[in-house]
């Protein structure tokens, strides 16, 4: 598993076809937000497996392992914002509007889909940051540079938190609930022992039928889960000391 480290703000545009892509889990050290312009791809994040098509967006917490399978061949076009707290709160707290992270962080699915119009009104919004980013070197004053990417991001992150309060019926079917619930436990109590003989114990399902759920719906073993689980609570309490 792979931690991807990313500066204070970052944002890219990518257009590719996939030809061979092997399924990479990682995580990040920063929130990110992608919009999808033409996808055809599951991430499974934390403990829900998202599909994803042009016209969707996602937010994903730092910290939070994700994993992305895509379609062989296919085009493949998005942005992406990475972004570290300490980047847009001050912003957010001179606005006294500093919840809206912790509201993103909270919803528990964090997908959005667009219609036509409002994905040609984030598209722009997409483009014109990165203009504004490609811009700040050379810029005479990048402070207020700087301030308008944070207005743009601010923009954003506010029409993305309404679109998903706008999407409440597209919620995860049975299995990935059970999947969740699973996954909530192991995040809960990864520090005691952990097994499929005690997951069966507290779900009262079969271990088979578990291990078999949970690598359809996250591409993880169980096992695998609990270990990056660790890792990455050990690697978040060395970044605090």
């Amino acid at each position: 598993m792979v931690i991807i480290k990313t500066p204070d703000f970052s944002i890219e545009y990518k257009d590719i076809i996939l030809v061979d892509h092997s399924p990479l889990e990682h995580y990040h050290d920063s929130f990110e937000l992608a919009f999808f312009i033409n996808a055809q791809l599951h991430i499974f994040v934390k403990d829900i497996n998202y599909s994803l098509k042009g016209g969707d967006m996602l937010f994903i917490d730092e910290y939070d392992i994700h994993r992305m399978v895509y379609n062989p061949n296919s085009t493949y076009a998005r942005y992406v914002i990475n972004f570290r707290k300490g980047f847009i709160l001050p912003f957010l707290n001179y606005l006294k509007i500093e919840t809206i992270l912790n509201d993103l962080k909270t919803i528990p699915f964090k997908k959005a889909s667009l219609n036509l119009k409002q994905t040609t009104e984030m598209e722009s919004l997409f483009k014109n940051l990165l203009k504004l980013n490609g811009k700040i070197a050379n810029e005479y004053q990048p402070a207020i540079t700087s301030a308008l990417i944070k207005s743009y991001l601010l923009i954003i992150l506010s029409k993305l938190k309404m679109f998903i309060n706008q999407n409440k019926a597209d919620v995860p079917d049975t299995k990935n609930l059970k999947v969740q619930a699973i996954v909530q436990y192991i995040d809960g109590h990864y520090m005691s022992p952990l097994s499929l003989d005690k997951l069966q114990e507290v779900f009262n399902i079969s271990k088979f039928h578990i291990s078999h759920i949970f690598k359809e719906v996250t591409g993880f073993t169980v096992t695998e889960y609990i270990q990056y689980r660790r890792i990455i609570e050990a690697q978040k309490m060395l970044k605090s000391k």
